[in-house]
C-alpha cells in the first residue's frame, strides 16, 4: 500500500496523458491553421473580386466611348493583364501576392443557334459577350473570381459599314475545335483570333467598299486538312455593310501517319531472294482525296516508307505498291489512322527467279527489268522496275508487284559477240520462274 508522499502520476499515466495533450494541441492547430488559410484565401477572393469589377468598368467605357469601340475591344479575344496598376507591371501585385487578370470576349448571335457560326442568316445583329476570370499564386483548391457579362453595340455602329464574319473550325467528327488560330486576311486587313470552345472565330470588318473578298486561314503544328495540306484555308465574300457573313465550315484536325512496308515473306528471305534494285512510289487512296481519282503517290524511302500529315478519314486508307492502274487486281482494306496516332500496312512481295540465256548459255551480270503489261498510269519509277543482274548461274532471285509483267535484258557483260540485236525476246510471268531466251 503506498503512502501519502507516494501518491500521483505513475509513468504509464504520464505518457497516457502527454498522448492526450498533443492530439488536442495538433487538432487545435490545425484547426488554427485552417482557419487561418480560410482568412487568407478569402481575403485574396475579395481583392480578385475588385480586380474583376475594375476589368469589367475599363471594358465598358472603351466599349461605349467610341463608334469603333466593339470592334477596337473584340480585335484581342484574350488578353492578359490589360490593364495593369498604376505604377505595376504584369502580373499584378497586392499585398506582394501577384494576380493575374485574364479577359476573353466573343462575338455572340442574336438569333437561333449556340454559336454564332451556327445561326445562319437569322443573325444580324450580334452582341460581346466578355468573361474575365482573376487568378493569384497558391490559390490551391480555391475557385478562380470569374465575372461575365453582355454588351450591345449601338445600333448605328452595326447597322453601317462593319460586318462580321463567323468562321467554324471542325475535327474529323464534325465537332467545333476550340483554341484554333484563325487568320482572317483581305487587302490591308490583317487579324487573328483564336476559335471558342465551339469552334468559332467572328471577325468585325469595315471594308472602304463592297462587296469584299477575303482569306481564312487555320494553321496548327501537327494538324491537317482532308488533303494532308498543314495549313486550311476558306475563301469569303462580304457583299455589304452590317452584313453577318458565315462561310462553310474548315476541316481541320489532329494528323496521322501511315507506314507502308514492301517486304518477302521471311521464307522467301531465307531462299535468297531479294527486294527490287528500285522500289516502286506508294499510292494510297480514300474518297474524300480530292481529285478524280482520289488518290495520293508517295515516293519510297526505302522498305518501310512512312506518310506523315493524313486526315483521320473514319474509313482509313487503301495503300498499294505502284501506281499503275493495274498494278494490283485488290486492295486491302482501309487502314484507318486515328488523329495525332499511326498505323501500318505491309504490303508482300512475289518473290520471281529469271534465268537468262543466250543460244543455251546461261548469261551472267545481265541486267534484268520488268515492264508492266498495261502501263497506263504507271510512274517513271516502275516503268520499268529495275530488278538486277544474274549471278554466275544466269539466274536472279528478285521479287515484283503483284500483276502481270514481262522481263527484258537491257544489258550487262556482253559476251565476245556481243549483244544480239534481239534484246527484247520476254516472257510474261505466271509461275515463280521465268526464262528469257536471247537470240533464236
Amino acid at each position: 500500500m503506498r503512502t501519502g508522499s507516494d501518491t500521483g502520476f505513475g509513468l504509464v499515466e504520464l505518457l497516457f496523458a502527454m498522448v492526450i495533450f498533443t492530439i488536442i494541441a495538433t487538432a487545435v492547430a490545425y484547426g488554427l491553421q485552417s482557419a487561418l488559410n480560410t482568412t487568407g484565401q478569402n481575403r485574396m477572393r475579395v481583392q480578385g473580386a475588385n480586380l474583376a469589377s475594375r476589368e469589367m468598368e475599363i471594358v465598358r467605357h472603351e466599349f461605349s466611348s467610341s463608334p469603333t469601340g466593339p470592334q477596337d475591344l473584340s480585335a484581342t479575344a484574350t488578353a492578359v493583364n490589360p490593364h495593369p496598376l498604376s505604377g505595376a507591371s504584369a502580373p499584378m501585385k497586392i499585398d506582394g501576392v501577384p494576380f493575374t487578370v485574364t479577359r476573353t470576349v466573343e462575338w455572340l448571335p442574336a438569333g437561333p443557334g449556340s454559336s454564332p457560326c451556327d445561326g445562319g442568316s437569322a443573325v444580324t445583329y450580334p452582341v460581346l459577350a466578355v468573361n474575365v476570370k482573376v487568378t493569384w499564386d497558391r490559390m490551391g483548391s480555391t475557385q478562380p473570381v470569374e465575372s461575365n457579362t453582355i454588351l450591345t453595340p449601338p445600333k448605328g455602329n452595326v447597322s453601317g459599314t462593319i460586318s462580321f464574319v463567323a468562321v467554324k473550325v471542325i475535327d474529323a467528327g464534325g465537332i467545333g475545335e476550340g483554341n484554333m488560330p484563325v487568320t482572317l486576311a483581305g487587302g490591308s486587313f490583317t487579324a487573328t483570333r483564336p476559335t471558342a470552345d465551339d469552334g468559332c472565330a467572328v471577325f468585325p470588318v469595315s471594308p472602304a467598299s463592297y462587296p469584299f473578298s477575303y482569306t481564312a486561314t487555320v494553321t496548327k503544328s501537327g494538324y491537317s486538312d482532308p488533303n494532308g495540306n498543314a495549313s486550311a484555308t476558306r475563301s469569303v465574300a462580304v457583299a455589304s455593310g452590317g452584313s453577318f457573313v458565315i462561310p462553310a465550315p474548315i476541316s481541320y484536325d489532329l494528323a496521322g501517319s501511315l507506314s507502308l512496308t514492301m517486304a518477302l515473306n521471311a521464307s522467301d528471305v531465307t531462299a535468297g531472294y531479294k527486294p527490287p534494285t528500285t522500289l516502286p512510289p506508294l499510292t494510297i487512296y480514300n474518297p474524300g482525296i480530292t481529285g478524280s481519282a482520289q488518290t495520293r503517290t508517295i515516293a519510297s524511302t526505302g522498305a518501310t516508307t512512312t506518310i506523315p500529315g493524313l486526315w483521320p478519314y473514319s474509313s482509313g486508307y487503301e495503300s498499294w505498291p505502284g501506281t499503275c492502274n493495274t498494278a494490283s487486281t485488290s486492295h486491302p482494306a482501309g487502314v484507318v489512322v486515328p488523329p495525332g496516332g499511326s498505323a501500318s500496312a505491309t504490303h508482300r512481295l512475289v518473290p520471281v527467279t529469271v534465268r537468262v540465256t543466250l543460244l543455251g548459255v546461261n548469261q551472267v551480270n545481265a541486267s534484268v527489268v520488268a515492264y508492266p503489261l498495261t502501263a497506263t498510269g504507271c510512274s517513271a519509277a516502275e516503268n520499268p522496275l529495275v530488278l538486277g543482274v544474274t549471278n554466275t548461274s544466269g539466274q536472279l532471285k528478285t521479287s515484283v508487284l503483284t500483276g502481270s509483267w514481262r522481263f527484258q535484258v537491257v544489258g550487262g557483260t556482253a559476251p565476245s559477240a556481243g549483244w544480239p540485236v534481239l534484246t527484247g525476246v520476254t516472257r510474261t510471268t505466271t509461275a515463280q520462274t521465268v526464262n528469257v531466251q536471247m537470240g533464236t
